[in-house]
């Protein structure tokens, strides 16, 4: 992978995780899961702990994955 890809991917996930916390901080719902059908399945549990890492709580996320319905 050239240097470009690298630099965009970095820039790309650092802005998503931004994204991600003022998302949460303000108060919006957020449901986990995925409508991907690009990536391994089971691939997405990965994201739990980088939700964590962007501020949610572990219970929350664990609400998020299994409880949490958006209507």
């Amino acid at each position: 992978m050239n240097q470009a890809i690298k630099d965009k991917a970095i820039a790309t996930a650092t802005a998503m995780r931004g994204n991600f916390e003022k998302s949460y901080q303000a108060g919006v719902k957020i449901a986990y899961g995925t409508d991907s059908g690009v990536s391994k399945h089971g691939d997405n549990a990965r994201e739990a702990v980088l939700m964590v890492k962007a501020g949610m709580p572990a219970m929350e996320v664990i609400k998020a994955a299994t409880v949490i319905w958006l209507n």
